[in-house]
């Protein structure tokens, strides 16, 4: 198996797929049409922010303190995690007046 790129003339060494990073790079710029999950949207729970393509419409800022404690528990997917089982007690009779609180006013 050849270590340098395999494009004729190119002596460079091979990064990926036979080529060297230039001619890799290239061909992944202008002639790779396979459809991969880079930049593919993260799905979330129907209904869970319609508006924003499913994500969730809520922004918090957190002390750092509680910050650093949120990353240590998953960061952004321990969040996405309260946020779903938040979401599943909207419901329950129990949680409506404290879910009802938390929930931003509707546009009108």
């Amino acid at each position: 198996m050849s270590k340098t790129c395999s494009i004729d003339g190119c002596d460079q060494p091979v990064a990926a797929r036979g080529m060297c990073s230039k001619h890799y790079q290239r061909w992944r710029r202008d002639e790779n049409t396979e459809v991969g999950s880079i930049g593919r949207p993260k799905k979330y729970p129907d209904g869970l922010g319609d508006k924003h393509n499913g994500a969730p419409r809520i922004t918090v800022r957190l002390d750092p303190h509680i910050l650093e404690w949120v990353k240590e528990q998953g960061g952004a997917g321990f969040l996405r995690h309260v946020a779903g089982e938040l979401y599943e007690l909207r419901d329950e009779e129990r949680f409506q007046e404290w879910w009802n609180r938390l929930m931003p006013p509707e546009d009108s």
